[in-house]
């Protein structure tokens, strides 16, 4: 997967396609077209969400699609789709931690410090953390494997359930794989 700027898509998308959907980890509300994600997120209030969209990318319109989202939520939740990009609005500075968070790899926890040293900014935890909390592209862009540096599980967008059901998620799986 590829972190695109929205700042450097041209020409806008016209069209978005979304829907809202159960997953493993809650109801999920996925924005797309054919190979970007706009929007991955864990909220049933569909009011906050379109008005996230609407602020987002105002120049679009959106049109539902159930079937779509489905085949592109099964890519998701098992990683297999590596050629889709995730469209992102955020600082250079924003932009290099998100693909940092990345790196890390599955079942792999962190602390905001640890990310922050793998950024290059050793020093700057608190804006690293602030990055980490701006991180709108749920799952993809894998936040939920930063810790606190006491081990605890922290906050998350999402909610700490959520963060979880991910993390241990991501240990069941890897167990499953030895």
């Amino acid at each position: 997967m590829k972190i695109v700027n929205i700042e450097d898509i041209t020409p806008r998308i016209s069209v978005i396609s979304y829907a809202f959907l159960p997953s493993k980890f809650g109801i999920c509300f996925i924005a797309f077209d054919k190979k970007k994600i706009f929007a991955l997120s864990f909220s049933d209030d569909k009011n906050w969400i379109f008005n996230y969209l609407k602020n987002k990318f105002g120049f679009s319109s959106f049109i539902e699609d159930i079937p779509s989202a489905q085949k592109l939520a099964e890519a998701i939740f098992v990683m297999e789709d590596r050629d889709i990009q995730l469209v992102v609005k955020g600082t250079a500075f924003q932009i290099h931690v998100w693909k940092t968070l990345m790196e890390i790899q599955r079942g792999e926890l962190i602390s905001y410090a640890q990310l922050a040293v793998r950024s290059g900014k050793p020093k700057a935890i608190r804006a690293v953390a602030s990055a980490v909390a701006r991180n709108e592209m749920s799952y993809l862009i894998p936040c939920h494997r930063v810790i606190r540096s006491d081990g605890s599980i922290g906050n998350y967008r999402w909610g700490q359930s959520i963060k979880k059901k991910m993390i241990d998620d991501e240990k069941i799986s890897l167990q499953r794989k030895k």
